[in-house]
């Protein structure tokens, strides 16, 4: 079986995640989205069909007859039935927006070209029988109930210690190498997940549900609410709440995180904190790269949203609805401006562009200390991101090296 996920113009919804990935591999509960339909269709070839500077990293592969899935779908029982139920050329749709479909090698090369499908028969689904991550808040509003999801995709043979509740609602799934420590795991109102080779360490509170990715720490006396989840190879420390930290990226100090997403390969500094809640309390706007305006997220608690390979320095703040671009380095005196663009350094006091050149050199030594390789792919991505974010730096003056 061949399955295609594939991106749709709303990818510019989840910049600056979707800068440097397709969005069906953004983390959302346990896994990323590709990895909950791989553990559905186990023995399926995946591939992507994304934006053309991210084709080097996720090429797509065609077959004779494939599975066309909308990279932003999460699957549920209900959606997973009608997929495998697909006939050829036949497709589901929400609101004239294709979310599948089972499609012949000459109907997918006309669907690639735009021309008009023939013989496609398609089924409008209503709202109620799915979700799809749309735009950046739908990461922190699905997380908690993907966490619950994705654990119950997991067998039973791969996890190396189990425990349920006093009602069998939640459980607390502990992963084969993972150490815990002398902490704490409260399931009383949602799963644990603890990943391959994790490790809590002594004093650390962790309240489900939340889940921590593989090779990820959490260190001594932090403090994990509901709705928390982490990718591989990530180090996590102080108060975090209702927050995704993509992989390898680090919170290793005090400082509180709330309701936000952190893109790889980022350093929060020591004590760095994000406000996610207006003294207003009204809802909170967030940059839009799509408009270029601020919108309405219809949230009373929003924090950051950090994209790939940026960092801050030590006690920086972050207003609610805060926005960093990739490969930003934000710190100073003050709260950070609520949009931040890729490539630029200081953000606070200063406005001073970050240099390709620059960054890309403390980019190869992050990947150093991380004990993997920069490839030629990514730092071509990269420089595709650097051109194509280059109008939202208007106003920055050049940094002295």
């Amino acid at each position: 079986m061949n399955i295609i996920l594939f991106d749709t113009d709303h990818r510019d919804q989840l910049l600056p995640l979707t800068f440097t990935r397709p969005v069906s591999e953004l983390r959302i509960g346990v896994f990323t989205i590709r990895e909950k339909w791989e553990r559905i269709f186990t023995n399926a070839r995946f591939s992507h069909i994304t934006s053309e500077f991210l084709e080097s990293l996720y090429p797509l592969h065609l077959e004779d007859e494939n599975i066309l899935i909308h990279g932003g779908l999460l699957p549920n029982h209900n959606i997973v039935a009608l997929i495998k139920n697909l006939m050829l050329n036949e497709a589901l749709m929400y609101k004239g927006e294709l979310l599948s479909a089972r499609l012949s090698r000459v109907q997918f090369e006309r669907l690639l070209s735009e021309d008009e499908l023939e013989d496609i028969q398609g089924f409008e689904l209503g709202q109620h029988q799915h979700h799809f991550v749309d735009k950046l808040t739908d990461l922190l509003v699905w997380n908690r109930e993907e966490i619950e999801n994705d654990i119950r995709l997991l067998k039973d043979n791969e996890y190396h210690h189990r425990a349920e509740n006093d009602k069998k609602e939640f459980c607390e799934l502990v992963m084969p190498d993972a150490k815990l420590d002398r902490c704490l795991l409260n399931i009383d109102e949602g799963s644990i997940y603890i990943g391959h080779g994790a490790q809590i360490m002594d004093g650390a509170t962790i309240r489900g549900p939340v889940a921590i990715g593989d090779f990820s720490k959490v260190k001594m006396n932090s403090t994990l609410y509901p709705g928390t989840s982490t990718g591989t190879f990530c180090e996590v420390a102080g108060e975090i709440k209702n927050s995704i930290i993509l992989d390898h990226s680090n919170k290793s100090h005090s400082g509180y995180l709330g309701d936000s997403v952190i893109g790889s390969y980022c350093n929060l500094g020591a004590l760095t904190t994000t406000s996610n809640l207006k003294n207003t309390f009204g809802t909170v706007k967030i940059w839009n790269y799509r408009s270029g305006t601020e919108e309405d997220t219809g949230l009373i608690k929003c924090g950051l949203f950090m994209g790939d390979y940026s960092r801050t320095g030590i006690l920086t703040r972050f207003n609610s609805g805060t926005v960093v671009g990739v490969s930003s380095h934000v710190f100073g005196s003050g709260y950070a401006r609520k949009y931040v663009p890729s490539f630029t350094w200081g953000g606070i006091e200063q406005k001073m562009l970050y240099d390709f050149d620059q960054a890309l050199i403390a980019i190869e030594r992050l990947h150093e200390l991380k004990g993997d390789d920069l490839t030629i792919e990514i730092k071509q991505l990269l420089k595709s991101v650097y051109v194509k974010t280059e109008h939202h730096r208007d106003g920055y003056e050049r940094l002295n090296s």
